[in-house]
């Protein structure tokens, strides 16, 4: 007999929040997958910490908010990693790739996305080619998930008008190395 259920994923892709409807555990437990409410009656409680869930303002959630006393999603943020030393030619070097390596001039704005491309929103893409074009040198640093999605963004990025030397595309990186890259971004993007 299931007693607590947790359900890891709120209302992201794979989601059983159908499921979950039928109350199939007396307690129901959101953790994890979206720190947002799932604005279900049938989910009783929802994992967070005061930085994700600040408590004065648990009127915003359906379920009872169960506060952690530090992190409710750890990812191993406690080892130290540290950006590329800056290079003579003042460029900083993010990252090799593919045998290359990946500069990005010094005084760019380095604009980040780390998330599946399946889960950009076309006005959200929109949104990124008016930033690209509206600050000069600006790039944006996108992970490889999907040739096929790589290949549709740098074709509507042409179409805004955004060449595609101003998106670099790689796969996704060793934890050292995707940390120290990330230590050299200037703005994560969310969609």
């Amino acid at each position: 007999r299931v007693v607590v259920l947790v359900d890891l994923h709120g209302w992201t892709a794979g989601h059983a929040m159908d499921l979950l409807a039928y109350s199939p555990a007396p307690v129901q437990v959101s953790f994890k997958g979206f720190p947002g409410s799932t604005g279900a009656t049938f989910i009783d409680l929802l994992v967070g910490d005061r930085i994700a869930t600040p408590p004065e303002h648990r009127e915003q959630w359906t379920e009872k908010l169960l506060l952690l006393p530090y992190f409710y999603h750890v990812n191993g943020h406690w080892r130290r990693f540290h950006a590329p030393p800056a290079k003579p030619d003042a460029d900083r070097v993010v990252f090799e790739e593919r045998g290359r390596q990946v500069r990005i001039p010094e005084h760019s704005v380095l604009l980040c996305s780390f998330n599946r491309q399946v889960k950009f929103e076309p006005d959200s893409w929109a949104a990124w080619m008016k930033v690209l074009q509206a600050v000069p040198g600006s790039v944006l640093w996108l992970l490889r998930f999907d040739d096929m999605a790589e290949t549709n963004l740098l074709h509507a990025a042409a179409q805004a008008g955004v060449p595609a030397s101003r998106i670099f595309v790689t796969e996704p990186l060793p934890a050292d190395v995707e940390h120290a890259g990330k230590a050299a971004c200037d703005l994560f993007l969310d969609s």
